[in-house]
């Protein structure tokens, strides 16, 4: 069992390797400088993930509850397997929510094989030529894949993900505040009650 384990790894292995060479010779996606930035106030997020998992929960759950008046689009693929998206399929879904502020991608944890569908140069690419700024929130903390380090910006988890999508709207919120504060402090100075 131990060999056969072995060659699924060294074969794995291989398969990630050919495809990150693939990647970064043709069109350097790896490269920062062209990652976008966040929207400072996404009022339209899109998020690609399965319908039926945890992922999608935790995210509906973490954006509601912090920004309630998001709008929040699923584009829903399946994320691993046999019958995941083909090509058309994932290029447009990355085409059908180019009109959103961002993109969150994602699932939750699992093994290197429920994972593979983001290791894919196919997913890779798609992710690359998203005209809109795309968050990987893939599998758990310690899991990596080649849509992590493709797109914009890489969240541990798809949870994480909402966080920093969320975490915008939050500076954006106290940035607001803070110039309410100065605006009645320099009328408090001008216009002095007495």
């Amino acid at each position: 069992m131990s060999s056969r384990w072995s060659r699924g790894t060294r074969s794995a292995a291989a398969n990630l390797r050919t495809t990150e060479e693939a990647l970064g010779s043709r069109r350097a996606v790896y490269d920062g400088k062209h990652k976008k930035p966040l929207p400072v106030l996404p009022s339209r997020i899109g998020l690609i993930t399965s319908p039926k998992g945890a992922a999608v929960r935790d995210v509906v759950r973490i954006l509601r509850r912090r920004f309630p008046n998001v709008c929040l689009a699923l584009f829903p693929v399946r994320v691993q397997g046999e019958g995941s998206p083909k090509r058309s399929q994932r290029r447009s879904v990355f085409s059908i929510a180019k009109n959103r502020g961002c993109v969150i991608v994602g699932r939750g944890g699992g093994s290197r094989e429920d994972l593979w569908a983001f290791n894919e140069e196919i997913v890779a690419r798609a992710i690359f030529e998203s005209k809109i700024p795309v968050i990987s929130g893939v599998g758990h903390e310690t899991d990596f894949t080649i849509a992590d380090f493709v797109a914009d910006v890489r969240a541990s988890t798809p949870s994480a993900a909402a966080e920093i999508v969320v975490q915008t709207r939050r500076e954006f919120d106290k940035h607001v505040k803070s110039l309410q504060r100065r605006i009645g402090r320099a009328n408090a100075v001008s216009n002095p009650l007495f």
